[in-house]
């Protein structure tokens, strides 16, 4: 089999396990941009034969979904952190990787871990299994005018209610001391105007802190990072504002 795998398929390897898992066309994207998309097709129908990876198909996300087998794990040195795959959960987590994939382009961004890996983490110490810790969609380090900060996406489609809604930002307030702004990225305005009451309420009760908590829109973003208004407790920025961006760095909106 080593005969067989290329170098582009070792970096597909790389991305599936840094995201979870991804669709055909997030994996065209990411690692065959320069190949057409019936080529890429092929090619992942060939590294499924081989038992490299694996398709998951879904009907409401309308595309196949693909994520590592243990062998391509091991192939990496990594161990192979997604078992099954929840299709319920398909449209969110394509969404979530839409998100990291459109700040690819901001070098500002240095690590990323994503929910999957984390989950991957809590399951193997014995002595959190069952914990109540919240665990986000990402964590990624960025480069802000104030030194390298963690910050928490996370990627909202139905909102929770208000005592779930307290209960996640009494977590990360208290547990998740390590986590120094989150941001929530949501599908309408009034959603994220009621996750922000939330929010606010644990900042003003621990001591307030406006860069702790900021939304924005799905839609906005993905069509144009730059440009989305990121909505804080007090004040509203920009991308720009929020991390140290190169000149002429540019990010791509990313389609599922």
């Amino acid at each position: 089999m080593a005969a067989r795998l290329t170098k582009r398929d070792h970096f597909l390897f790389q991305a599936l396990f840094s995201y979870g898992l991804l669709s055909t066309t997030q994996i065209n994207q990411l690692v065959f941009s320069d190949v057409d998309y019936r080529t890429v097709l092929r090619r992942l129908r060939k590294l499924e034969k081989l038992k490299v990876i694996q398709r998951v198909r879904s009907c409401k996300v309308g595309t196949c979904v693909w994520y590592l087998r243990p062998i391509a794990a091991k192939r990496i040195g990594q161990e192979p952190i997604i078992k099954s795959v929840n299709r319920n959960l398909l449209e969110h987590d394509l969404l979530v990787n839409d998100i990291r994939l459109a700040l690819n382009g901001h070098t500002s961004f240095l690590q990323w871990k994503s929910g999957h890996y984390l989950r991957h983490l809590q399951g193997k110490d014995q002595e959190r299994i069952g914990h109540s810790d919240v665990i986000p969609d990402w964590i990624t380090r960025a480069v802000t005018s104030e030194g390298s900060k963690n910050i928490s996406l996370e990627i909202e489609l139905s909102y929770k209610g208000p005592r779930r809604m307290l209960e996640v930002f009494r977590n990360y307030y208290g547990s998740k001391k390590s986590i120094d702004s989150i941001w929530y990225f949501v599908p309408s305005t009034n959603f994220g105007k009621r996750v922000a009451l939330k929010a606010k309420e644990i900042c003003d009760y621990n001591g307030y802190r406006d860069s702790w908590f900021y939304w924005c829109l799905i839609d906005e973003f993905l069509s144009n990072p730059l440009k989305t208004p990121f909505y804080g407790l007090e004040k509203t920025k920009f991308l720009s504002d929020l991390v140290k961006l190169p000149a002429h760095n540019t990010a791509h909106p990313v389609g599922k």
